[in-house]
C-alpha cells in the first residue's frame, strides 16, 4: 500500500507531466505527432523559422515559405504557421487564419469500418450526434470526411486513426468559429457526442 508520501509524490509527478505535454502541443498537435507526420517537433520547426525572420512575415508567406522551401504538405504547412503564429504572440489560442478552430478527439472500442458507418449513415450518426445536421462536401473512405455544420460558416473534418483492429481513435476539428467562447461550446458537444459514440450510440440497428 502506499504512504501518503509515495502518493503525494506520484501526484505530482503526474501534474508535471500534464504541465510538459500542455507546453509542448501548439494548434491543438503535441510536438511527438508533429514530429511523426513532418520530421521535425515544435521546438526545431520554431527554431526555423526564427532562423528565416518569419515572425515579420504575413500567414500566407509563412504557409508558402514551409511548403515550397520545406515541401510540407498543404495541411501541416498550415498547422505548422498557426502554431508560430501562436507561440510567438501574432495570434491568441485557437485562432486561425480562417477564425478560431476547436479539437475533440477520442480513442473508441470499435474497428474503423464501424466508426465510418457510424459517422457517414444518416440514421447512426443522429443516434450519437441528435440535432446537428451536416452537409457532407468531401470524403475519403474509411479516413476522413469533411463537412458543413449547418446554421453558420463553421466547417467540420472528421479523421479516424486505427489503433489496432479493434480500437480506432476519431477526431473533430471544427474550422471558422467566430470566437473562443464559440470553440469552449464545439469542445463541449464533441465530448459528449463521442461519450455517446463510444458507448454503443452509433451501433447498427442500436
Amino acid at each position: 500500500m502506499k504512504t501518503k508520501k509515495a502518493a503525494r509524490s506520484s501526484k505530482l509527478a503526474a501534474k508535471s507531466a500534464a504541465t510538459s505535454d500542455d507546453a509542448n502541443r501548439h494548434a491543438g498537435i503535441g510536438s511527438d505527432a508533429v514530429a511523426k507526420r513532418t520530421g521535425r517537433g515544435w521546438r526545431e520547426w520554431f527554431a526555423l523559422l526564427d532562423e528565416a525572420k518569419a515572425s515579420e512575415w504575413k500567414h500566407a508567406a509563412i504557409a508558402n515559405w514551409l511548403a515550397t522551401q520545406k515541401r510540407l504538405a498543404g495541411w501541416w504547412s498550415q498547422m505548422v504557421t498557426v502554431a508560430y503564429e501562436q507561440a510567438r504572440g501574432k495570434r491568441v489560442r485557437h485562432q486561425t487564419a480562417s477564425g478560431f478552430h476547436a479539437t475533440c478527439t477520442r480513442t473508441i472500442d470499435a474497428s474503423a469500418a464501424a466508426l465510418w458507418g457510424a459517422l457517414v449513415e444518416p440514421r447512426r450518426r443522429a443516434r450519437w450526434l441528435p440535432g446537428v445536421a451536416l452537409d457532407v462536401r468531401t470524403q475519403a473512405k474509411p479516413k476522413r470526411l469533411r463537412a458543413a455544420l449547418a446554421g453558420g460558416p463553421a466547417i467540420v473534418e472528421f479523421r479516424l486513426a486505427p489503433k489496432g483492429a479493434r480500437r480506432c481513435a476519431i477526431t473533430a476539428d471544427v474550422m471558422k468559429l467566430p470566437d473562443a467562447k464559440a470553440v469552449a461550446a464545439q469542445k463541449r458537444q464533441w465530448a459528449a457526442a463521442f461519450a455517446r459514440l463510444a458507448k454503443g450510440g452509433g451501433k447498427r440497428g442500436g
